[in-house]
């Protein structure tokens, strides 16, 4: 029995080196629709694992001659903690250094023409207003995945402003650093779970260890701050009701009417059953005074 086991976990971290070493060599694409030769990195990030579960595996049988009994939680348990290790790993490949790059383009770059004449016509489509990531790929002869590449090389050598990078949308945002950072913050609230306002509010205040009342004025602050740089695409901060109203989620139930400002009568786009603040002269417009 302990023979046959073992024999098991031998054979089946070799399979595992064995095809961890073709996905590296043969660079095919893994669970992934990205080509080669681009994404040359994330293929060794792939095989490089598959070969270490492999030896993990081989492990397991070495560690049966003497704990046959608990062998099998322990090589599961340093594969779960390997496979958590590399998840977190994961979150970096989207950040590639200047020494993955060089590993397709070469240690110096300016010596690829090609790419010199990809990343020239890139940083010339931007200068000139260009922010559409689909048509400045198009433009500049990439596929998409190049060109967020391409992209992400270029704003690390601060050849071009520091924009944020939206590859659900495919569009550019201008943004600095701290822009960056708030809509990091605010992500996971805005675009996964559509939250309102006190529910952002109440949770970030337990993961900070503070009040509801003491981060109410922040978060309203850096909300409105984030909608008045009109960084939060289809979603608008009423800051008068302090309600974030998702236009990308609710469309159709989302009564949207023009109506002029009683104080100035500037048109202004208004929700029906909410308030909204007029961007000229600040009067308060309730938009029931509207309604049909």
């Amino acid at each position: 029995m302990i023979d046959l086991y073992m024999f098991f976990l031998f054979v089946l971290g070799i399979v595992f080196i064995l095809y961890g070493l073709y996905v590296i060599l043969a660079k095919k694409p893994l669970i992934t629709r990205i080509n080669q030769p681009i994404f040359k990195y994330h293929k060794n990030f792939v095989g490089k694992t598959i070969i270490i579960i492999g030896f993990i595996f081989i492990v397991g049988g070495v560690i049966a001659l003497v704990y046959f009994e608990a062998s099998f939680i322990i090589t599961l348990a340093l594969i779960i903690s390997f496979l958590e290790k590399r998840a977190r790993e994961t979150s970096s490949l989207n950040s590639i250094s200047f020494d993955n790059f060089s590993e397709f383009y070469g240690k110096n770059v300016s010596e690829n023409e090609e790419l010199s004449n990809k990343l020239n016509k890139i940083c010339s489509m931007i200068e000139n207003g260009e922010r559409d990531i689909k048509k400045i790929a198009e433009a500049s002869s990439c596929t998409m995945e190049e060109c967020v590449f391409n992209l992400k090389y270029l704003k690390n050598t601060k050849r071009i402003e520091e924009f944020n990078i939206d590859t659900y949308n495919m569009k550019l945002y201008t943004l600095s650093s701290e822009d960056e950072k708030l809509l990091k913050k605010y992500r996971s609230f805005l675009y996964f779970s559509h939250s309102q306002f006190d529910t952002i509010v109440q949770t970030l205040a337990k993961q900070e260890n503070k009040s509801s009342e003491e981060e109410k004025e922040t978060v309203f602050n850096e909300l409105k701050y984030l909608d008045d740089k009109k960084l939060l695409k289809g979603i608008s901060f009423n800051e008068v009701d302090k309600k974030l109203i998702y236009y990308d989620i609710s469309k159709n139930t989302t009564k949207l009417k023009t109506v002029h400002c009683p104080n100035c009568g500037a048109l202004i786009d208004i929700n029906i059953g909410s308030k909204e603040r007029c961007i000229y002269c600040n009067t308060i417009i309730i938009g029931d005074d509207y309604h049909d």
